[in-house]
């Protein structure tokens, strides 16, 4: 589905789709009355939608419509995290709906990543069956010698969650949602990266 459709047809609400049109055209300088299907939906968590950019390849455009505590604009700009997503920009608008409710919508433009390969993903998300979200176990300073982790294909994946959190956290941000789906691969430096920072 194209970003173009999905405003057009799964929003409800066309004071809704009118501000987001508006907005993205205006404030990111992108004409959205020119594409027919340049912006896709590249994936879907259960709050936001990603759009890849046709144009360019290196960012996306992720939408939430239902938001939460939500860090991007908190980290927006910053060059120096090597395990968090780059975000490139991301602000929150309120766009007043017809029966005068505030409707709060985050856009973020942030770089592109690549999904974790199958089998890593798998043995996350075993570790997560076992102990919880990966956040959390990697946390605990004992993970290195625990037993489930001695596959050392796994062990790099989780030292940059480790790593990423601690650049998160030296920048005052505290996330509670840190799982498997919620960590992507950086093919340019060979790392692995959070990139969901919301809170739920």
């Amino acid at each position: 589905m194209s970003l173009i459709k999905y405003l057009l047809t799964e929003q409800t609400d066309t004071d809704i789709v009118d501000g987001i049109k508006t907005y993205i055209e205006t404030q990111l300088d992108i004409n959205l009355d020119n594409i027919s299907d340049e912006y896709e939906l590249l994936d879907q968590g259960r709050y936001a939608k990603v759009f890849s950019i046709s144009s360019n390849k290196d960012k996306v455009i992720r939408i939430e419509d239902d938001l939460y505590e939500s860090f991007f604009i908190d980290i927006a700009g910053f060059d120096d995290l090597k395990n968090v997503v780059r975000v490139y920009y991301s602000d929150i608008i309120t766009i007043k709906t017809d029966n005068n409710r505030d409707n709060n919508i985050e856009i973020t433009i942030m770089e592109r990543l690549e999904k974790v390969d199958k089998y890593r993903r798998q043995e996350m998300e075993y570790l997560e069956n076992s102990y919880g979200d990966i956040g959390r176990f990697v946390m605990n300073e004992d993970w290195r010698s625990m037993a489930e982790v001695d596959q050392a294909d796994l062990i790099p994946v989780l030292e940059d969650v480790e790593n990423g959190i601690k650049e998160l956290q030296n920048n005052n941000v505290y996330l509670n949602d840190i799982h498997s789906g919620n960590i992507m691969y950086d093919p340019k430096t060979g790392h692995y990266k959070i990139i969901d920072l919301s809170n739920i």
